[in-house]
């Protein structure tokens, strides 16, 4: 069967992730945490300005996910990962990336710059890639989150957003206590490990003052869009949500909160073993799990689970319950883009 050929336009913190993922889905297939069976997936090309050699020492060496568990190295204008030969282009533009010339039919858009649909649809110049799923939310683009709505994606739109880590990691909880309580109202939250989008040491950056704020060192409360991008995906909850978010000095491995009011009456015991039994559905296999072990942040890293729930921090009082649970922003998200290019590549 011939594989599904992916371009990975940006070889950052996801980027990098994703390269991984798709090596060690060959490798050791069983440990890799896909969920999604369509085309094997095969990256043949990347683009990101940075040199090859120092792109060949970011994706061996990795500061949370340690060294790569293959041999990584150049080889003229490609690197070579394990089994996979990846032709690496350097263009800013993403209409001017020669996809064509390695055949690319499926570009995973990482850089975190072209997040409107108009402008990841410059990767469709190229005449092979025929679509473009870019791996954060994108204004313009419809939104999918594997395990919920990932059936439901078309064959028209050659743009669709991945939404990002924390959305995927409360949409599966959301969608099933949505499914078996109602959900009256709820509030969000997110404690989320710091990103490249926050400031070293305290300088500028962006446009929210919080995040001018050394990230290493400070408890830094912000926004979040996981409300919004939720509702693109679970529509039933408009109106009925609001949500949060504090960075925190960690470099990966995050927290969620759910705190709901629902249309049945239900304890955080019910709560549990229905978010149990939606763990061992088909469609949120490998995305959505519940842990019965104390876990902390580190716990976490390299886990390929969208939404780890907490059953020993999920609790309730009265008619609220709060539902808490885990997510590596990074290494799962990294999976699930994965996972829906595979869903978009068709059927095996």
């Amino acid at each position: 069967m011939r594989p599904l050929r992916i371009g990975i336009n940006g070889l950052g913190r996801i980027g990098r992730l994703v390269l991984r993922h798709a090596v060690m889905r060959h490798l050791v297939p069983e440990a890799s945490g896909a969920t999604r069976h369509g085309r094997p997936i095969e990256v043949v090309a990347a683009n990101d300005l940075s040199s090859i050699d120092d792109l060949v020492h970011l994706l061996t060496f990795d500061s949370v996910h340690r060294r790569a568990l293959f041999p990584i190295e150049r080889d003229g204008d490609r690197i070579v990962a394990g089994p996979a030969s990846v032709r690496i282009f350097s263009e800013s533009d993403p209409a001017k990336i020669p996809w064509a010339e390695a055949g690319v039919e499926i570009v995973l858009e990482c850089t975190g710059r072209f997040t409107r649909a108009d402008a990841a649809r410059g990767h469709l110049q190229a005449s092979t890639v025929r679509r473009v799923i870019v791996g954060a939310p994108a204004k313009g683009a419809p939104t999918f989150v594997v395990g919920v709505n990932d059936h439901d994606l078309p064959e028209d739109a050659p743009v669709v957003s991945n939404a990002s880590c924390t959305t995927n990691a409360l949409v599966p909880v959301l969608h099933t206590l949505q499914r078996v309580f109602g959900i009256r109202w709820a509030i969000l939250g997110t404690v989320h490990a710091y990103t490249n989008g926050q400031a070293l040491v305290d300088a500028a950056v962006g446009k929210d003052l919080r995040r001018h704020r050394a990230a290493a060192v400070n408890i830094v409360p912000t926004t979040t869009g996981a409300g919004r991008a939720v509702v693109e995906v679970l529509p039933e909850l408009s109106g009925k949500l609001a949500a949060s978010a504090v960075r925190v000095p960690v470099p990966d491995g995050s927290w969620f909160e759910v705190t709901a009011t629902f249309d049945r009456p239900a304890g955080p015991e019910e709560v549990i073993e229905a978010l149990r039994h939606a763990a061992e559905t088909e469609a949120l296999r490998g995305i959505l799990e519940v842990s019965d072990d104390p876990l902390v942040s580190s716990d976490i890293v390299g886990r390929t689970a969208s939404s780890i729930v907490d059953a020993g921090a999920t609790l309730g009082v009265g008619a609220l319950v709060k539902v808490c649970g885990w997510y590596d922003n990074e290494f799962a998200y990294a999976a699930r883009l994965l996972d829906l290019a595979s869903v978009a590549g068709g059927a095996p």
